[in-house]
């Protein structure tokens, strides 16, 4: 649909590009570059313009995509944030509000907080005025983050003051907190 080429002519691609493994198979029937080289070689030929255009057209194409589930949501989020700023203030708005309210249903917060941000600063600036869901969304996200925080502490204080092997069988984390600690 971006590209406006007959959909035959780009099955024919994809079949190509696997047999030469230059994409792999990924998930529900998409593909990924093999490497990053590969898409960057790609990429090198467009200029900053024709890039900011195309990743607007996929914008547009994931935005309105229903059965592309937290996927298509967030690859509209990021397309939309490197297409055409100029002209997609509501666009850059939705998707990043909708991306970073997925990111906390997720359980992401630190995602979240940089899709929300995105949305607010899209809002802020000659966009959308943002909505309660969006601050209340920003909200549980830093609530979030603190209590994440307060945890590891917690949890870094304990190993410090009973030792390491007194933790290890009860928080599966703990060793990630204590290389942390040791780093």
């Amino acid at each position: 649909q971006v590209s406006s080429t007959d959909l035959q002519r780009v099955l024919h691609a994809v079949a190509e590009a696997r047999w030469s493994r230059l994409i792999d198979p990924y998930l529900d029937g998409e593909h990924a570059f093999s490497h990053d080289c590969v898409r960057e070689a790609l990429l090198a030929q467009y200029t900053e313009g024709e890039l900011r255009r195309l990743r607007q057209r996929v914008a547009d194409d994931l935005e309105g995509s229903v059965a592309g589930g937290p996927h298509a949501v967030f690859g509209a989020a990021w397309h939309s944030r490197h297409g055409d700023l100029a002209h997609n203030r509501a666009q850059l708005y939705r998707t990043h509000r909708t991306a970073g309210i997925l990111a906390l249903r997720e359980h992401a917060p630190e995602q979240a907080m940089e899709y929300l941000r995105q949305a607010v600063d899209a809002g802020s600036t000659n966009g959308p005025v943002p909505d309660a869901d969006l601050h209340a969304a920003v909200g549980a996200a830093r609530h979030m983050l603190a209590y994440w925080a307060h945890a590891e502490h917690r949890t870094a204080a304990a190993i410090q003051q009973d030792g390491i092997l007194a933790h290890v069988s009860t928080y599966p984390e703990v060793v990630a907190i204590a290389a942390a600690l040791l780093t």
